[in-house]
């Protein structure tokens, strides 16, 4: 006598997994693709020292001489574009914005021209237009733009430091919102055309990072060898996209509104980093990942920060 029903369960069952690991590796696959055409480039060169210190938004840590990088890349056929990437706080007044607040968040000073060789945000402008070289300009995402009440045209302050870690103030005009299909990207992030980052924080040409593009998005060892048989990199270290990632996006931070938070309450994401439950709102403790988040106990230690099991998911 056969038995072949717990066969063709076994078998059903292995090929439901089968089918189920290769559509999670095809989605995890397209989310390092978009994680290089809108954030983080295929690799990028930046100053010994700058990737550790990352988190921070160093200014002291740069690539000094970009345009003799960027020579060596044009003459190789290797799109490149110099970036400087740093924190502030962007501020709203109220008239003609519905009321007074600010957000701290990243700001990143592009070539404009460059930019558009490098990275898809050019093509994701829903109003206003792209930036321009030299402009006082800042590009918001849809995002933060709806829940500022942010449109073309308007004033935005942001309050930042200079390399040398004196105040900075910077006055800018909303030239575009943005929208991409990087969520997280979109809710951390404006954009200014470097010329006007290098001038206020007294950056002297200098650029936090060059920023590559290259086949695949997520280049081949033979692509990155291309590269540095390409450049002199002079002390520079040159970070391909596993080395900086291991084939994991980073971590990426909400921004922490202050001002009224109800505008900040549609469409908050979970922790995302752990089991904990959390909800929108003032008081409370507080998600370490997600300032904006107020944690409520954790549904597997009653922990109101993240236990070890949570750290694991």
């Amino acid at each position: 006598m056969h038995h072949t029903g717990p066969s063709f369960a076994i078998a059903g069952g292995l090929a439901i997994f089968v089918g189920m690991d290769s559509m999670l590796q095809s989605m995890a696959d397209e989310s390092y693709v978009n994680l290089a055409h809108y954030e983080t480039g295929s690799a990028q060169i930046a100053a010994a020292g700058y990737w550790e210190e990352r988190e921070q938004r160093p200014l002291n840590l740069t690539v000094d001489e970009p345009e003799r990088l960027l020579e060596s890349l044009d003459a190789a056929g290797i799109a490149a574009a110099p970036r400087v990437v740093f924190g502030g706080e962007l501020v709203v007044r109220y008239d003609p914005y519905p009321e007074d607040g600010s957000v701290r968040m990243d700001f990143i000073g592009v070539d404009p021209g460059r930019e558009a060789h490098v990275f898809r945000l050019a093509e994701h402008i829903v109003d206003g237009e792209w930036l321009k070289p030299g402009g006082e300009q800042v590009l918001l995402s849809s995002w933060l733009a709806e829940r500022l009440g942010a449109q073309v045209g308007y004033p935005v302050t942001v309050l930042t430091r200079t390399r040398d870690a004196f105040h900075q103030i910077l006055d800018l005009e909303v030239a575009g919102i943005y929208e991409t299909p990087n969520p997280q990207l979109d809710r951390s992030t404006a954009y200014l055309p470097r010329a006007i980052a290098d001038e206020y924080l007294e950056m002297d040409g200098a650029a936090t990072s060059v920023v590559l593009s290259l086949p695949g998005g997520i280049p081949s060892g033979a692509a990155i060898e291309e590269v540095r048989s390409a450049t002199d990199l002079d002390g520079l270290r040159l970070l391909d996209f596993q080395t900086r990632y291991g084939r994991s996006p980073r971590t990426s931070r909400l921004p922490e509104w202050r001002g009224s938070p109800a505008k900040w309450a549609h469409g908050l994401p979970g922790c995302g980093r752990s089991r904990c439950e959390t909800s929108s709102g003032t008081g409370g403790a507080r998600c370490s990942r997600f300032p904006l988040l107020r944690l409520r106990r954790c549904r597997c230690c009653s922990s109101r920060d993240s236990c070890v099991e949570c750290r694991r998911t």
